[in-house]
């Protein structure tokens, strides 16, 4: 069994306006799940119900091989997935996972690179790109492609950094090969496009003009598609580009459809994450001479409200981020907490780029998992108030294992650190009925939600307070208690 170590010392009671950050209890164990014989998670996405689907790698003699795992919402292993849990793909000598997504369907999507064991000179192996499609009980869908999978094989060395799934279920697959960024568009059968540029493949970069080492994509509002990466021309400047779907550059966004910025015109500089707000406004967060994170107006010019006129260089461990609803901005990575063991933090800056303090007191959030090395490699928020963390747990005898995580961001120090023993609800999970029991009479309501954060009813409460939720379908939700200085906590109700 391995040792569960929460840093408790960041639990300490300031203020009753400072969020008290903890593991959610609900999810698997203490917070935590893990999955024996797979390695690390690289890549998840969430179904409609709620359920995990995680994407990653399980280490082999001379390289790895694409595993997949499926977990409900509260972090239990679906052991029928696959083959007894575990989806195994065997793919060349070794694999990369860059993105995961869903289709209308269910069907899960995996794209990245392949190691073929094949060098085009001493050390340096020639890669393909691929994109594999499932079913959603984790069998390989083998009406897609051949046998399932889809391998770019034209060029020595080539990657899928993202996969857009368009409306008609078509996919446009977003590469860089031998030093150029393309869009490649398939049918829904996994077949290239040949009405799509030339045999279903456009150049949305050159080796000359505009040298472009793209890492990734997302969908925006209206349609187009942001690119985000590395402009090589004349200098590494971290960069994103707007196109259309076809490739066609957006010429009204940055200038002439490219945004690129020097946050350390002395270093390298790279986006490797972008997110869209409900404004339309974009963060980036990357890799610089430290970190940056840059946020950008929807036309692609720098935010000057924005840290220091749109950009924030900061040294706060950064493998993935998440901007909240609010606007404010999650990144989390991994910490040295010793020679050989690594603890998971989630750090939380205010929309203007300051560090935010109400976040546990100090701006950040770190646990550990074990007294081994942990990794993270990927974020989601399952709901509005809790985040999913993805990546790796290791021992010292360098086993390691797929790492799942959730932390909850609902609770304000004032009730939960003192006013939590005073109220309780059973039997949870429930059938019909839910009792709730109240003490503290500073209590003044509750108030139930589903698992996205929709309000589904407000109770009055007294010593005990009957809830007949007999009409309530099985699944995941929550009490939420409030005071009467308007401190909230939230607590997991699971129905069966």
């Amino acid at each position: 069994m391995r040792t569960i170590i929460t840093s408790l010392t960041l639990l300490t009671c300031l203020s009753a306006s400072a969020q008290n950050i903890v593991l959610n209890e609900g999810f698997g164990f203490e917070g935590f799940t893990y999955v024996e014989n797979t390695s690390v998670v690289d890549k998840f996405v969430l179904n409609p119900d709620g359920s995990i689907i995680s994407a990653g790698r399980k280490y082999v003699s001379g390289g790895s091989d694409l595993v997949l795992t499926k977990h409900d919402a509260i972090g239990t292993q679906d052991m029928t997935f696959g083959a007894n849990g575990i989806a195994l793909t065997d793919m060349y000598a070794s694999v990369t996972i860059n993105s995961i997504q869903l289709q209308a369907d269910g069907k899960i999507l995996v794209a990245g690179s392949t190691e073929t064991g094949v060098e085009i000179a001493p050390g340096i192996p020639i890669l393909y790109a691929f994109v594999a499609r499932y079913h959603p009980n984790g069998i390989i869908d083998s009406s897609f492609a051949t046998n399932g999978i889809f391998t770019e094989t034209d060029y020595d060395q080539s990657e899928f950094t993202a996969v857009i799934v368009q409306t008609d279920q078509s996919l446009i697959l977003v590469s860089y090969a031998d030093g150029i960024s393309y869009f490649t568009k398939l049918t829904t059968n996994g077949t290239l496009d040949n009405s799509y540029g030339t045999n279903g493949i456009r150049a949305i970069s050159d080796l000359s003009t505009f040298f472009f080492f793209n890492r990734g994509a997302i969908s925006l509002a209206d349609g187009s598609i942001l690119t985000y990466g590395l402009d090589g021309t004349s200098a590494e400047r971290l960069s994103c580009i707007k196109t259309n779907s076809a490739g066609d550059l957006v010429t009204s966004f940055g200038q002439n459809g490219i945004a690129s910025f020097d946050s350390d015109p002395n270093g390298f500089e790279m986006a490797t994450k972008a997110q869209e707000l409900a404004d339309g406004k974009i963060v980036l967060a990357g890799e610089s001479a430290d970190n940056v994170i840059i946020r950008l107006e929807a036309d692609g010019t720098l935010d000057s409200t924005f840290a220091t006129n749109g950009i924030l260089m900061h040294t706060h461990p950064s493998m993935d981020m998440i901007v909240q609803p609010t606007g404010k901005i999650l990144i989390g990575g991994q910490d040295a907490d010793a020679a050989f063991n690594y603890s998971l933090i989630v750090t939380r800056f205010n929309t203007d780029g300051t560090i935010d303090n109400s976040f546990n007191s100090t701006g950040y959030f770190e646990f550990d998992f074990s007294d081994g090395f942990e990794m993270l490699n990927c974020m989601v928020l399952t709901n509005l108030q809790r985040l999913l963390i993805g990546g790796r747990t290791e021992y010292l005898d360098q086993t390691a294992d797929f790492l799942l995580a959730e932390i909850d961001m609902s609770e304000s120090l004032g009730l939960t650190a003192n006013k939590s023993d005073e109220f309780s609800m059973y039997p949870n999970p429930f059938s019909d009925k839910v009792i709730l029991s109240v003490e503290d009479p500073s209590i003044t309501s509750v108030e139930l939600t589903d698992a996205m954060g929709r309000s589904i009813g407000n109770y009055s409460l007294d010593k005990q307070t009957v809830l007949s939720l007999e009409h309530l379908n099985a699944g995941i939700y929550h009490v939420v208690f409030t005071n009467d200085q308007q401190e909230r906590i939230s607590r997991k109700l699971i129905k069966n």
